[in-house]
């Protein structure tokens, strides 16, 4: 890929620790539910059984804990947004210079959103596409007439990004 990056923003936000360990708790529940329940029964399980169980009780939960990051990045004329920490899963790439009405507001991700993470939820009686992972801050705006809200721990950096004058 060579040469410099030549992101004008970039913010990897993950989500508030509570999360983390609610999804880790509830997978090990998952996981000693799933062992007891195969051992109660009685089943007979040889060793190779057990460690394709515990990859398979495993990927999920990878996969869960991956997706709990939100990367925002702003470059070559256009905005980049995944959620992922060592691979996006969900991503989308929306062209800068199409963008309008940049503006910093304050949304509640529960109520507006239905939670974190990639939402559809209405903002300022409209619908509205969600990309946050904690906090109440964020830029909402305006592109081929739908309406954007990526939420940010540096709304004023993020909101002149996407007004294009850079990160001031």
């Amino acid at each position: 890929m060579g040469g410099p990056d030549r992101s004008v923003f970039e913010e990897v936000q993950g989500f508030a620790p509570w999360v983390y360990v609610t999804v880790a708790g509830v997978m090990a529940l998952g996981f000693i539910g799933a062992v007891t329940a195969a051992v109660a029964g009685g089943e007979h399980f040889g060793p190779g059984d057990y460690l394709l169980f515990l990859v398979l009780s495993l990927l999920p939960t990878f996969f869960v804990l991956n997706l709990l990051a939100l990367r925002t990045r702003i470059q070559a004329g256009s905005v980049r947004l995944s959620l992922g920490w060592l691979f996006p899963i969900f991503w989308r790439r929306l062209r800068l210079g199409e963008v309008s009405d940049a503006e910093i507001v304050r949304y509640r991700p529960l109520r507006d959103a239905g939670g974190w993470g990639l939402r559809f939820g209405r903002f300022g009686g409209e619908r509205c596409q969600f990309w946050n992972a904690r906090g109440d801050q964020g830029v909402r705006f305006h592109l081929n007439g739908k309406q954007y809200l990526i939420g940010t721990q540096q709304p004023d950096r993020l909101a002149a990004a996407l007004r294009g004058r850079g990160a001031d």
